[in-house]
């Protein structure tokens, strides 16, 4: 016998076929949940058309469990290491480190002011701990500090960041030579 709706499986949006909606399967539940009439909970039962038509509600129920599942499955952006002022870390690099992780995360990270924090607490050693120190009280302004308007904004505290740790003349300068250097098959 052939029915006008899908199979569900158990914990289907739309549960299990209500038999009413079937005519004569023999199972002796002819009478139950005839069309027009609602069933036991409550709630009006939508017929389906043909097999693969969904419901309002399945529609509905999909689309949210859609979104959850894209939600979820997201990479988490891995956490920015600290920030030391090293020879070998670049500040740029650190801090496009630090927008991804923001990025990746929004939902925990709406505020640019708490992305500024986390990334002044990623800054350790004594060469960058004054500059999170200072910046961190300029952004408040507090302990005499004055409050310096738009500190609490991600683009200027790169700004400011970039102005007190890019590399320094001499630095650049042998970078620049280390990039020159180029290997022309003589390991002599």
């Amino acid at each position: 016998m052939e029915t006008d709706y899908p199979p569900t499986m158990p914990g289907d949006a739309g549960g299990t076929p209500d038999l009413g909606d079937i005519e004569g399967d023999g199972s002796g539940h002819e009478g139950l949940g005839r069309q027009g009439e609602n069933p036991p909970n409550g709630r009006k039962k939508q017929k389906r058309k043909k097999y693969g038509e969904a419901t309002k509600d399945e529609i509905r129920f999909s689309r949210a469990l859609g979104k959850a599942i894209g939600e979820s499955t997201k990479r988490p952006a891995q956490p920015p290491s600290e920030y030391e002022h090293a020879n070998h870390q670049d500040i740029h690099f650190w801090l496009t480190a630090c927008k991804d992780l923001f990025d990746r995360n929004t939902y925990q990270w709406q505020d640019e002011a708490d992305c500024i924090k986390y990334a002044l607490s990623k800054l350790k050693e004594s060469q960058v701990a004054s500059f999170a120190m200072t910046y961190q009280k300029q952004m408040r302004g507090e302990l005499g500090h004055t409050r310096q308007e738009g500190y609490e904004l991600w683009d200027n505290f790169a700004e400011q960041a970039i102005r007190h740790f890019r590399p320094t003349h001499a630095e650049e300068k042998a970078q620049q030579e280390i990039f020159k250097v180029r290997y022309k098959n003589v390991i002599n």
